[in-house]
């Protein structure tokens, strides 16, 4: 209800969700591109942005693995 009377979307909705909720249309015909920056969970975000670019294997399992 907020979102139609021209409020800001309720945090744990991503830019792309709180637009199609807005809009009924998905940008770009239909494909719907997201990114770590679209995680409203800030832990989960910044455990994510942490650990995207290992490159070794068994670092990555031993962070990833919390």
């Amino acid at each position: 209800m907020a979102i139609m009377q021209g409020s800001a979307a309720p945090s744990f909705f991503s830019p792309t969700v709180a637009d199609y909720i807005v809009t009924s249309k998905i940008k770009d015909k239909g494909k719907v591109q997201t990114s770590i920056q679209d995680i409203c969970n800030l832990k989960v975000r910044n455990k994510l942005e942490e650990i995207e670019n290992f490159e070794d294997a068994e670092r990555f399992k031993k962070v990833a693995s919390y």
